[in-house]
């Protein structure tokens, strides 16, 4: 159990396939765009764009409305975009340098530590930059700059998943999003 008075956390685990597929489970319904939020802008592209040209065909030609009908079209053109998912080359990344990786976390006052066996540099991030916490059944996630995660695996930490969201939740002054991979939904803790 972490030493309550000195405030640390530590963990020792492998990023396993399973780990780094909870990771990239998450990491896809995060970034995920609802298929209701493209149809939305979709048919507001598509309805712009046939009233601002119903009034060009009667009222004739005029750069004010051909500016509009041009501004829905890119509604529409970015309902449709949305839909299709962009390489993203985060989750290679992590597969690529953290699979079967042995790791070891420091959680304490100030920051989050992360070692990876064989790399020479380590990650350190203190809690003010630590911008959005989010969680699994499985682990925890803080996120940091340019899509960087700390990959917490719950079953790796020495102390029960409560107290080091407690700790987390307090040094971040922020709430864990909860990822319920299973059911597809997100809610806050």
């Amino acid at each position: 159990m972490a030493d309550k008075g000195n405030e640390q956390f530590r963990g020792i685990f492998v990023f396993t396939e399973e780990v780094l597929d909870d990771f990239a489970k998450m990491y896809r319904m995060k970034t995920a765009v609802s298929p209701i939020t493209r149809l939305v802008l979709c048919l507001i592209g598509a309805v712009g764009i046939a009233v601002f040209v119903v009034l060009m065909v009667m009222n004739g030609f005029s750069v004010g409305l051909l500016i509009l009908a041009a501004f829905f079209a890119l509604i529409l053109l970015l309902g449709l975009l949305m839909g299709w998912r962009k390489a993203d080359s985060s989750i290679a990344r992590y597969r690529k340098y953290y699979l079967n990786k042995k790791a070891h976390v420091l959680l304490d006052d100030s920051g989050v530590e992360l070692k990876i066996n064989g790399q020479k540099s380590y990650a350190r991030s203190k809690f003010k930059e630590v911008y959005s916490l989010l969680e699994t059944d499985e682990s925890f996630f803080l996120e940091v700059k340019g899509r960087a995660f700390y990959i917490l695996p719950k079953d790796g930490m020495d102390a029960a998943a409560d107290d080091i969201r407690d700790f987390v939740q307090k040094k971040c002054r922020k709430h864990f999003v909860f990822y319920d991979l299973g059911k597809g939904r997100v809610t806050n803790e």
